[in-house]
């Protein structure tokens, strides 16, 4: 099997090929991988594949051709069906040359009478064709669904010349790894946390008053389950955090719970290892071990303003022996703190506190000195200004010496430096055509030397926090280096990502949800594996785009 680039590559120099033919008026009428000539397998090379062998290719006239021509399994089901034909059956065919591109198994490979070869035309032709069914599941998820369109049975139906080529440019196409649908039971938005050594996914879904919520331990590298789901009674979960072989969950029903996690390997049960009681709701969870001691701390942000930081001597101490070094008051009552992010090595904690970032001196958290809580100098607040006036945050994040935070209803970016303390730039990325509030930014992170910012609309869109910006695609006011998504090529409804951790060390996932139009009051999640791309990826794609694909 080629490596991934080049393999969306030469599927996009063959598609271009097959464009152009079109162009010319050329129906070709028998593509198949022995008609395609491996030329170069050099990544960079302009020329890798060039389409071969014409006998049977056509002039497109107003009519259309009629003939049984092309190869069973590989032909389009108006051509095999002797009806009349056009540039749509070369699609056809290409969807079939995609499956053997990205598996290296025909889709015929395994059926050697011609009633079985029928029967693989007949499934492909009417939308039954399927990976799991007949052979290999790819990880081009992308690529599957496009191959699906093209394999549809009514010519009118697939998709267009300038379609195909416009989704082989969409930098998404190489980016994506996998789509995790999740389960639809009153399935509330996907909360995870990840163990970014071993590509594990801790997922909790659902949940109400007596009512069941659904845990799930998933594999961010192949997008499979390591083991069987589980279902808990219990409120809804908020947040979630991993520390070490425990995992905690801070619910609507003012708890944090602790489970003692399975393994992919002995199959166990999740245990609940221990209960909080609190005084509010947990709106964010984070832990840290700071270098300067043995003994790590698990801080949790309440919606009553407060921050409890809860004292563990080990990550693999029994949960029984944790407990509350501290308690924060960071804010007024009506003030939630949504998140955290360590600064200066961890000697900083960065807390988003309503309106305002409040600051904690992690080396004082002791109930016997001052809690070292500082306020960012600004009347003892920063408040976030905006047209709208004060809004809560939403999403916070940093590296080294800035710290981006987002505001709920809005889709402006704002920029902190954690050395001065003030605020040096705001981003807006307002998408043509939305509205402020239509296109709120509901999650950020920093992958390599990128912001990757999420929005309602469904799209992350990933902007330069580097000294040199490439600019890929030009936004109204900040310049991107590209925009991934599902909306455009996968058919998925209209979701918001508002969620984007790490999940190994060459994943980022995005936790999505949508509305179920079919189930009124019903909310879907699904979460979407994306490789971590920095600049020096975005650079590569473009550059490949510019060798041979036009």
């Amino acid at each position: 099997m080629m490596g991934r680039k080049l393999s969306v590559k030469i599927a996009s120099q063959i598609a271009h090929g097959l464009a152009y033919l079109h162009t010319m008026g050329i129906t070709h009428a028998d593509l198949k991988p022995a008609n395609v000539l491996v030329f170069s397998k050099e990544i960079l090379d302009p020329v890798n594949v060039k389409i071969t062998d014409y006998g049977i290719s056509r002039i497109v006239d107003a009519s259309g051709n009629k003939g049984r021509v092309g190869t069973p399994g590989f032909r389009a089901p108006e051509i095999g069906h002797d009806l009349i034909f056009d540039k749509e059956a070369d699609w056809f065919s290409y969807g079939r040359l995609l499956y053997q591109l990205f598996t290296c198994v025909s889709p015929s490979h395994y059926f050697q009478q011609d009633t079985q070869v029928k029967q693989i035309d007949e499934d492909a032709s009417r939308g039954r064709f399927s990976f799991v069914r007949y052979t290999l599941q790819t990880s081009f998820p992308l690529f599957i669904a496009l191959m699906r369109t093209c394999w549809r049975e009514n010519p009118r139906d697939r998709p267009r010349d300038d379609r195909i080529l416009s989704v082989l440019r969409d930098v998404s196409i190489l980016a994506l790894r996998h789509v995790i649908e999740l389960d639809s039971f009153a399935c509330s938005s996907p909360i995870v946390t990840t163990t970014p050594e071993d590509y594990k996914i801790h997922t909790w879904t659902g949940g109400a008053l007596n009512a069941r919520r659904r845990y799930q331990l998933l594999s961010a590298d192949h997008g499979r389950p390591f083991a069987k789901s589980e279902l808990h009674v219990g409120m809804p979960v908020k947040c979630v955090l991993q520390v070490g072989r425990y995992n905690l969950i801070g619910t609507t029903g003012r708890e944090i719970l602790v489970f003692e996690c399975p393994t992919e390997t002995n199959g166990a049960a999740l245990n609940e290892a221990r209960k909080l009681n609190l005084k509010a709701t947990v709106a964010s969870l984070y832990y840290q071990q700071n270098d300067f001691e043995e003994v790590g701390y698990v801080f949790a942000g309440l919606e009553n303003g407060t921050t409890e930081v809860f004292q563990i001597n080990s990550s693999e101490e029994p949960p029984e022996e944790w407990f509350l070094k501290s308690t924060l008051q960071l804010g007024d009552k009506s003030m939630s703190c949504n998140g955290f992010h360590p600064v200066r090595s961890g000697k900083e904690l960065w807390v988003a506190c309503g309106s305002t970032l409040r600051i904690i001196n992690t080396s004082m958290i002791d109930l016997s000195v001052s809690p070292g809580v500082i306020n960012v100098p600004a009347d003892d607040n920063v408040s976030i200004d905006d047209s709208t006036g004060k809004q809560d945050i939403q999403s916070i994040t940093g590296q080294q010496n800035k710290i981006w935070c987002s505001l709920k209803g809005s889709n402006k970016v704002l920029e902190y430096s954690t050395q001065s303390r003030e605020k040096i730039n705001v981003m807006s990325l307002q998408s043509n055509g939305q509205s402020e509030t239509s296109d709120e930014i509901t999650a950020l992170e920093v992958v390599k030397d990128t912001l990757w910012v999420g929005k309602s609309t469904g799209e992350i869109v990933v902007v330069s926090i580097a000294d040199k910006v490439v600019d890929v695609l030009d936004n109204d006011e900040v310049s991107a280096v590209g925009v991934l998504s599902l909306n455009r090529m996968l058919g998925q409804p209209r979701g918001s990502v508002f969620q984007i951790v790490r999940a190994g060390k060459d994943r980022i996932l995005a936790c999505m949800h949508y509305k179920d139009s079919e189930r009124r009051g019903s909310d879907n999640g699904f979460l979407v594996v994306w490789e971590s791309w920095g600049l020096d990826e975005f650079e590569r794609f473009d550059k490949l785009q510019h060798t041979g694909s036009g």
